[in-house]
């Protein structure tokens, strides 16, 4: 089966999935993080094919812009 390539969320996106996770937790749903990111569920599945994903892009997106945000960035020992 081929694999859908989904659109890639905006920097302003990204701090709305940030926000809505950071305020409901990880236990709210699709609809209600759409419904916090200003999007239909039906557009969020554009950018995000779950909740899980929404999570996980969440986090290679903090991690990728920490060095222009102060936070540090993830290193790995090599």
């Amino acid at each position: 089966m081929a694999q859908i390539r989904k659109l890639q969320p905006s920097h302003a996106k990204m701090l709305l999935v940030e926000r809505a996770f950071l305020d409901h937790g990880y236990g709210l749903s699709m609809r209600a993080l759409a419904k916090a990111c200003d999007l239909s569920p039906r557009a969020l599945y554009y950018y995000f094919s779950s909740k899980e994903d929404a999570s996980r892009a969440m986090t290679r997106w903090r991690n990728g812009v920490g060095n222009t945000t102060g936070m540090p960035r993830a290193t790995s020992s090599s």
